[in-house]
């Protein structure tokens, strides 16, 4: 574990990373949010967040490199919200590592 960890240390590095996650909280759920050039769906999918039964969850949105992604554009979204107050992180990866990569790369991230 540690190799892959040493491996991932450079990309982490090199990651953006913003938000707030109140761990004080106690989410025992994280919901992973993995996009790739999803400017134009992002709205509906954290639409379609707000609207789920239970909200017992943290929120990671992960960008994987995308060329047009707006960090700020997604964390006015989340700052609107006043269901993820406290509790998202947005990150874009500094290159695209594909899906399980960049859940890789993010997952010492997720608290849950």
């Amino acid at each position: 574990m540690r190799d892959q960890a040493s491996k991932l240390s450079w990309l982490r590095k090199d990651r953006v990373v913003s938000g707030f996650l109140n761990l004080d909280l106690n989410f025992k759920t994280t919901v992973y949010l993995g996009i790739y050039n999803g400017d134009k769906y992002i709205v509906d999918r954290i639409k379609e967040l707000e609207n789920q039964t239970s909200q017992d969850f943290f929120l990671i949105v992960a960008d994987n490199c995308s060329r047009e992604f707006k960090l700020d554009f997604v964390e006015k979204q989340l700052k609107s919200s006043s269901v993820f107050a406290n509790r998202y992180l947005i990150v874009q990866n500094p290159v695209n590592l594909g899906a399980i990569g960049s859940f890789q790369l993010n997952l010492d991230l997720v608290p849950s």
